[in-house]
């Protein structure tokens, strides 16, 4: 599976936030496409179709961590379970507007690239992805 560095997949169920997240990128990084979906399930199924005609995933993964119906712990779940460990995969940045360390300590348990508290921080964004 292929990965397009320069395509973003913003999983948030508030279209506001994922609205402001790509406008925030696009003021700091040039060529980037974004997807969206408005739940962790949505994502999930966006991923598992591209899987399964073998297209191009996102390089990188805004996941929101508190959604109505499928959260994102949800998605990291089942994401691993169907995504497998020997091909390359998206930067996964879970988003939260939670202050709560148990989140923190619960999202040491998967396989993510950074937890950060929104608001997106650019600068942190860019050291993971580059």
């Amino acid at each position: 599976m292929i990965l397009s560095k320069n395509e973003f997949l913003i999983i948030d169920d508030h279209e506001i936030d994922s609205d402001i997240i790509e406008i925030k990128i696009q003021q700091h990084l040039t060529n980037i496409q974004f997807t969206k979906a408005n739940s962790g399930k949505a994502g999930l199924d966006l991923i598992k179709n591209r899987v399964k005609k073998l297209e191009q995933l996102p390089g990188v993964i805004l996941l929101d961590l508190y959604m109505p119906g499928f959260n994102g712990y949800q998605f990291l779940d089942e994401f691993e379970e169907i995504y497998p460990d020997y091909i390359p995969k998206p930067k996964i940045i879970l988003l939260t507007s939670s202050i709560n360390p148990a989140d923190k300590k619960k999202a040491k348990n998967y396989k993510i690239d950074c937890f950060m508290i929104k608001p997106l921080c650019i600068d942190t964004l860019k050291k993971i992805i580059f």
